[in-house]
């Protein structure tokens, strides 16, 4: 299935979800724009892709996203899709979304992450989340610095003196 015919599909039920809910309501009109709109924001719905997608309070749709490694495999399969010698991409985690009550906007609804598997990472250990000397880089050695320049000195010294 193309993309944009995935796309079209889940915005067309995502509406008609709403549409359907505006016409159980008597109460509500379903030329009201406004209102069918409001009824798509903050709600969570199965996309044809296979993932749940959530519309946030802005109308954007945020889906169920994978973290995927490297795994070795059994046998040389090269050749097939995602297949690179004996390793192939496995999926070894979850990110999930938070749904919010409607209504309110959490500004720190962040993904978290959920592992159903360890990475293999290259070296055998995860890289650092922070340089060793930080993002600003590492400051000097001051003691070092003034040992040099106090060696200088005294080499230029003893060599005014002698001569």
């Amino acid at each position: 299935v193309p993309i944009h015919a995935a796309h079209l599909y889940d915005a067309v039920m995502i509406y008609a979800m709403a549409l359907n809910e505006t016409l159980n309501d008597k109460t509500k009109d379903p030329r009201n724009g406004t209102h069918i709109i409001s009824l798509m924001k903050q709600r969570s719905f199965p996309s044809i892709q296979g993932f749940k997608v959530y519309m946030d309070d802005n109308g954007d749709a945020e889906g169920s996203y994978s973290l995927l490694a490297i795994r070795e495999i059994a046998g040389n399969l090269t050749g097939r899709h995602g297949v690179i010698g004996n390793y192939s991409w496995h999926k070894v985690g979850q990110f999930g979304f938070h749904e919010t009550p409607p209504g309110t906007l959490d500004m720190d609804n962040v993904p978290t992450l959920a592992l159903n598997d360890s990475i293999m990472w290259l070296g055998g250990e995860a890289p650092q989340d922070e340089p060793p000397c930080g993002f600003d880089g590492c400051s000097p050695d001051w003691k070092i610095i003034f040992s040099a320049i106090g060696a200088a000195l005294a080499v230029i010294v003893v060599v005014l003196f002698v001569a």
